[in-house]
């Protein structure tokens, strides 16, 4: 039995739950200890130890602390059946290996975590199964469980791309209620770009978006216009041209319900000149049409 184990079976003999410690640790911290994502600090132990009445520190004592992890090999295997689009394999071998394999390298249960809930709504097409191990593997019960101003400590790259898979899932399914909840303390608006990487940078926008869509839908446009010029100016200033086109299609779209021609019309503009620059041709012509019959524009 490794540490993580002992703590949880000792907490549940005592009647206790996750919320009644929270004065030891957070909910998320004790929750990633019990399931070995991460190893407990003796600190955490020791209150722990008072807290139950058991010598925690001693059992820690007693077991290896060297993480498991995935293999170079497994890594790889996995990535490629990612990309091959072969969910039915993916769900299968990440399955195995989350029944089999002790993973405790936080990294690696992340990345597992992530492949095993994409392949499983790819093969199962489940939302709600795919919804509940998200909230379940990284402890989400009504919205994320962090703050936006500490994300550099509590919200990792694979942890982003899982909440990304989810809000995806939910907005597909036209679950905008689902997918508001599970981003309720998200906003971009709180988040320096800058101190990202270009692909995490992508994905916060990516969010930003199913937030906006789900938002423009369930028609609280009162929240939806500060969140788009946010991301518009985020987008303009890193040159992100494909993430640009998504929001000035919401914005023409936004200005069209409200009644403002003119701004309607400027956003279709700004959208086609995109195309142009970027010499998608095909699709110069479909929204040229797409634009007149929608929203009666004609472009110059």
């Amino acid at each position: 039995m490794r540490i993580g184990e002992y703590i949880k079976s000792v907490r549940k003999s005592r009647g206790l739950s996750r919320e009644d410690l929270s004065d030891i640790c957070s909910v998320k911290t004790l929750y990633r200890t019990e399931n070995s994502i991460t190893q407990p600090s003796n600190d955490l132990l020791k209150k722990l130890s008072r807290r139950l009445s058991v010598d925690f520190l001693s059992f820690n004592a007693t077991e290896t602390t060297k993480p498991q992890e995935l293999s170079p090999e497994l890594v790889k295997k996995i990535k490629m059946l990612d990309i091959d689009y072969k969910f039915d394999e993916l769900y299968k071998l990440s399955a195995d290996l989350m029944e089999k394999q002790p993973i405790t390298s936080e990294i690696d249960r992340q990345f597992l975590s992530y492949y095993y809930v994409k392949s499983m709504y790819y093969v199962t097409k489940n939302a709600d199964n795919a919804i509940q191990f998200i909230k379940d593997a990284f402890n989400y019960e009504s919205g994320m469980d962090l703050k936006l101003k500490e994300i550099h400590t509590y919200l990792s790259k694979m942890e982003l791309k899982v909440l990304l898979l989810g809000s995806a899932i939910l907005v597909n399914c036209r679950r905008f209620n689902d997918c508001l909840a599970l981003l309720k303390d998200f906003d971009i608006c709180d988040i320096d770009i800058n101190d990202y990487s270009l692909e995490q940078g992508q994905d916060f926008l990516k969010l930003t978006y199913n937030k906006a869509l789900s938002l423009y839908y369930k028609d609280r446009k009162d929240e939806l216009e500060p969140i788009i010029i946010n991301a518009i100016e985020v987008c303009e200033r890193f040159s992100l041209f494909d993430r640009l086109m998504r929001f000035y299609w919401l914005y023409a779209h936004y200005y069209f319900d409200m009644g403002d021609t003119k701004n309607c019309h400027k956003y279709c503009e700004m959208y086609l000149k995109i195309t142009e620059i970027k010499k998608i041709d095909h699709m110069v012509e479909k929204y040229k049409e797409v634009f007149k019959e929608k929203f009666n524009y004609t472009h110059s």
